[in-house]
């Protein structure tokens, strides 16, 4: 008995102290790789002890798994779709949205799993994850997070600003060109070709990543919207979302849905809405840049970088 209680103990320790194999840092369950386009679950589990090991194996296996479904469920709900909405607020609205949502998470897939024994009882630590949208070889049309939010109806969020920027404006020829700062990113690209896609770098301000990112500039004291989810087509909106993230600018030239001539637009500062802003000149140049044909925003073609 003394010895059963010992194990009991050294086994609850283990898992509420020890710090999980998989797991980045003590005491995660879930977590969003903004990055990668995926929301990671981990997951813990144990059986008693027996002497049918692949039995007791199989159940602690079985628990870990159905916890990082749960921690998956719980990380979705806390995932901001703007600033104001949460997924879980969302979810509240429709119960098809339930529905769908519940499905995609069944469907998340295991990369990595580990079983330990600690006296004679199994510990069962696994990662699960699951796809944000079909971005990426992994993720398939119909398996994401994306696509059963069903986004392309979210027409109506508050975050918006009613009026788009709606055409170029000229500086006055007296003016000189804006002396920029040291270190202060300069809007690039080749304009002798199509711009393909655009990175709004956000040079180390504080932005809380959200599913549906709106970019506005400030044109004579007003709001104008830039981007938002209003600008792309439904059927993108449903199967890879409206924008992807970036750590470094590096990673975010990468990004294949840019393509090869990419806008690299400086961001001017995040508002206390969590808005991007970019300053009249740049909203002028995607302006120019989309016209005749080339509504590179349409197909979602936009990277939010770090740096």
């Amino acid at each position: 008995m003394k010895r059963t209680t010992c194990c009991l103990i050294a086994l609850c320790l283990t898992i509420c102290f020890v710090l999980p194999v998989l797991a980045a840092d003590e005491g995660v369950k879930g977590e969003v790789d903004w990055v990668n386009g995926v929301v990671i679950g981990y997951g813990y589990g144990t059986a008693e002890a027996s002497n049918n090991i692949a039995q007791a194996k199989a159940l602690s296996m079985r628990a870990a798994r159905i916890d990082a479904l749960r921690n998956i469920l719980e990380t979705v709900k806390g995932v901001n779709i703007d600033s104001r909405t949460l997924v879980s607020d969302f979810m509240v609205k429709k119960d098809i949205i339930v529905t769908r949502v519940d499905g995609v998470i069944k469907g998340a897939r295991m990369v990595n799993q580990h079983v330990e024994w600690i006296e004679g009882s199994p510990l069962a630590t696994v990662e699960m994850r699951l796809c944000f949208s079909a971005h990426g070889s992994e993720c398939l049309p119909g398996r994401s997070l994306v696509s059963a939010l069903n986004l392309a109806e979210y027409k109506d969020s508050k975050d918006i600003p009613k009026q788009t920027f709606a055409g170029p404006v000229e500086p006055p020829k007296s003016e000189s060109p804006a002396k920029k700062e040291p270190g202060e990113l300069a809007c690039s690209f080749d304009s002798s070709k199509p711009v393909s896609g655009i990175v709004l770098s956000l040079q180390g301000y504080y932005y809380k990543r959200v599913v549906l990112p709106v970019v506005a500039a400030d044109k004579d004291g007003e709001l104008q919207t830039i981007y938002s989810v209003n600008q792309v087509e439904p059927r993108i909106i449903r199967t890879y979302g409206i924008v992807r993230y970036s750590d470094t600018l590096g990673q975010a030239l990468k990004v294949a849905e840019l393509g090869d001539n990419i806008m690299i637009v400086p961001v001017k500062k995040v508002n206390e809405e969590n808005m991007i802003i970019i300053s009249e000149e740049n909203a002028s140049k995607i302006y120019e840049t989309t016209r005749h044909g080339n509504d590179y925003l349409s197909k979602a073609g936009v990277v939010v970088c770090s740096e």
